[in-house]
């Protein structure tokens, strides 16, 4: 699924042109982009609609599409050249990197197991080892030997540095995605 894209529309909110990232993106959120019938979603319709122009071209919205979280910035465009008579939006919509995108990538890395993972992802929470044991539904004991298996698998020997692996995945994912933007591997 694409991590970006940018959709034009009018005053009206209604779709002047997209690239393939928001095309994408918007018929995963169940938009019509069909030529001749193209329309936002209904949802970021009535976000839109619900503010005035003026508030609308500062403003940044989130989205949850698909089960992702997109940012939503809003951009005022005035017509230069004399065949576009029309004041626009540009509409930039951009993934989220998310730290369950990160937990996944890292479990995969490291080859740990379903329940290794959940660990992962309680600990880059923050949670504290009680409060993982009762969200796992085990006990304390039980989370701190699926956490020595982390660290075992992931050669450190802290719960710091278990999170500082995911956050480093999130960085990572991060200027990859900022790379495949400008064109680069």
């Amino acid at each position: 699924m694409p991590t970006e894209g940018v959709v034009i529309v009018d005053l009206a909110f209604e779709l002047v042109a997209w690239d393939r990232g928001a095309g994408a993106i918007l018929h995963d959120f169940g938009g019509s982009l069909i030529h001749g019938d193209a329309q936002l979603p209904a949802e970021v319709r009535e976000l839109l609609s619900a503010r005035s122009h003026a508030d609308l071209a500062s403003l940044i919205l989130h989205l949850n599409i698909g089960g992702l979280e997109y940012s939503c910035r809003i951009f005022l465009v005035e017509p230069v050249i004399g065949s576009i008579q029309q004041t626009m939006f540009a509409i930039h919509l951009r993934r989220e990197a998310s730290v369950g995108d990160s937990v996944n990538e890292v479990a995969e890395e490291y080859h740990l197991t379903d329940r290794e993972r959940e660990a992962l992802g309680g600990v880059s929470l923050g949670l504290t080892t009680q409060a993982l044991a009762k969200r796992m539904n085990i006990s304390s004991n039980t989370v701190n030997a699926f956490l020595r298996l982390i660290m075992i698998k992931m050669g450190v020997t802290t719960r710091t540095a278990v999170v500082g692996k995911v956050l480093a995945q999130n960085g990572a994912a991060a200027s990859r995605d900022v790379r495949t933007l400008r064109g680069g591997g």
